[in-house]
């Protein structure tokens, strides 16, 4: 029942973040600059202290015992890792150490480690569905006593993801399609995921990250009614000889080299820097709308080797300072108002329709993936 109750708020907040009929619209430079001082210790504005504002200070000054961090990393990694915990460290003194990997593979690890009693991760971040099952699987501990969610009218996307404030979003997003268009000319762009069906599209010019190991087609087929798929849409696919890529990654990665001409479901975050780096990718609407999301969700982990270093590298991650850090690096935009947009052109996209993310889809998302239900339809046995 609480994990019911749960879905029912998140659905909730992020049918409200999803309301605009834009997508995750640009959000506007903001009419000062954003902040750069210290948000290590701000915890009000109050002229006075708080029960608040001592406790966060115990906080920090146990975080600066710590001296390190160590991410379990799905999102943070390359430069744009590097430019945040640079940032970070700069700010706080406190240093960052970051294993990347898929977060399924991330969450069993961190499941192991916790059943040997050998903790090593403070943090994992990941797509949100991987998040929420790590979540129902015990692994992660409460944030709510960030003094970052308190501040009011500063978020453009609430970054609190459920009431008990486990899942915490670090950035907005889109899920949907995305071409390279040194081989898909303008105009020719598929319209609708049945004309993927189409000859013209066999042959390895449709990449899918594996639903396996990425939750990007298994939210393709919950939405499937909105998109007027079945079943027997997805055995048809494989009949295309589309190329299964190990991880998103890798189909990321294809798509900017031209290796494939289209990625069936991805999100914007991973491919903006290979747009920075001048990859001609452009992101697609096809019949039936775009998903709405944040990427990445952001948790502690359940007896985190160190936990208050953990806090302030999330609060500040989420401050104006943090968003503005990440939001550049990653060539995209924010979950507050008062950080700019440095998304890229290539993947904006104004929408005819935005299915909303929820929880609910997270977790359903996430049971297909666990179950290998897309996974068999697609013929992959691994």
């Amino acid at each position: 029942m609480k994990r019911l109750s749960m879905a029912i708020a998140i659905l909730l907040f992020i049918t409200v973040a999803c309301a605009p009929k834009s997508v995750p619209a640009p959000l506007p430079a903001p009419s000062t600059p954003a902040p750069t001082a210290s948000t290590l210790g701000s915890t009000s504005n109050l002229s006075s202290p708080t029960s608040q504002d001592a406790a966060w200070a115990k906080v920090v000054a146990e975080a600066k015992k710590e001296g390190k961090v160590t991410l379990y990393t799905w999102a943070f990694v390359g430069d744009i890792g590097q430019e945040v915990f640079r940032a970070f460290e700069a700010n706080s003194g406190i240093k960052v150490e970051a294993i990347t990997g898929v977060g399924s593979v991330l969450v069993e690890r961190i499941k192991s480690e916790q059943a040997a009693k050998k903790n090593i991760a403070d943090t994992l971040d990941t797509s949100i569905a991987i998040v929420g099952t790590a979540m129902n699987m015990g692994l992660l501990d409460s944030l709510t006593d960030l003094p970052i969610l308190q501040q009011k009218d500063v978020w453009a996307y609430n970054p609190r993801l459920d009431p008990e404030g486990i899942i915490i979003g670090a950035a907005p997003g889109i899920l949907t399609s995305f071409v390279n268009t040194s081989l898909i000319k303008a105009g020719e762009e598929p319209k609708s995921f049945r004309e993927l069906l189409n000859p013209k599209w066999k042959g390895g010019k449709i990449g899918i990250p594996s639903p396996v190991t990425a939750p990007a087609v298994n939210y393709v087929y919950v939405f499937r009614k909105e998109y007027g798929l079945d079943d027997d849409y997805f055995r048809h696919l494989i009949k295309q000889e589309p190329k299964i890529f190990p991880t998103i990654r890798d189909a990321e990665a294809a798509v900017a080299r031209g290796e494939t001409h289209l990625i069936m479901a991805t999100s914007d975050a991973g491919l903006a820097p290979y747009v920075k780096e001048g990859a001609p990718i452009k992101a697609i609407e096809m019949e039936g709308g775009i998903v709405g999301n944040i990427v990445p969700g952001i948790a502690l982990v359940k007896k985190a080797p160190h936990p208050n270093a953990a806090r302030v590298f999330v609060n500040w991650l989420l401050s104006a300072e943090g968003q503005r850090v990440y939001a550049q690096a990653k060539v995209g935009f924010s979950m507050r108002k008062d950080v700019p947009d440095f998304s890229a052109p290539a993947l904006k996209i104004q929408p005819k329709k935005i299915n909303p993310m929820s929880l609910e889809v997270l977790l359903a998302a996430s049971k297909l993936q666990n179950e290998r239900v897309v996974a068999k339809l697609l013929g992959i046995e691994y």
